[in-house]
């Protein structure tokens, strides 16, 4: 029989992970500063389209730059065609979520949001993250990677799982 030399997909975000599968949800995030994030980018949505554009959203995190308030949104430049279009507050279960910036761009509609969460810890945060598209078997070990900004490093999540239940 013979040998299948053709090399395995892998993603393009250089973390060796396998390409998106077919219906697979997948989350990619940058976390700032790595060592205590408090500022959490998240990019949520189906696999292929957060493959389509993993290249445009590792070119936003690394223009991150942490401004001298802390607590003010981070500045970043923008993809093109890409727009910022502000914080929101959205009620969910009773519960209501504060975004300080949202980032939308593509077809169909996608987007980044940008929060300040301090204290909340990284592995609380990634657990959750993990339970919004069923990433049962996330391991931040292999499925984070550190990096440089401007002026500060982050920390790059990418997770995937088979859907939420």
């Amino acid at each position: 029989m013979p040998k299948n030399d053709a090399p395995k997909p892998v993603d393009k975000g250089g973390m060796g992970l396998p390409a998106p599968t077919a219906g697979e949800r997948r989350i990619l995030g940058a976390l700032f500063p790595a060592a205590k994030p408090e500022w959490y980018f998240k990019y949520i949505g189906a696999g292929d389209q957060l493959a389509a554009n993993e290249a445009a959203f590792d070119t936003l995190i690394k223009s991150v730059k942490l401004q001298a308030d802390v607590t003010a949104v981070p500045a970043f430049d923008l993809p093109a065609g890409w727009t910022k279009t502000g914080p929101r507050t959205v009620n969910s279960g009773g519960i209501q979520i504060k975004t300080d910036e949202t980032v939308r761009f593509g077809t169909p509609p996608q987007e980044i949001t940008i929060s300040y969460i301090p204290g909340g810890g990284l592995a609380q945060n990634l657990s959750r993250w993990a339970g919004q598209i069923g990433a049962t078997d996330f391991d931040p070990a292999t499925g984070t990677q550190k990096f440089e900004a401007q002026g500060v490093t982050g920390l790059r999540v990418d997770m995937r799982g088979a859907g939420k239940k």
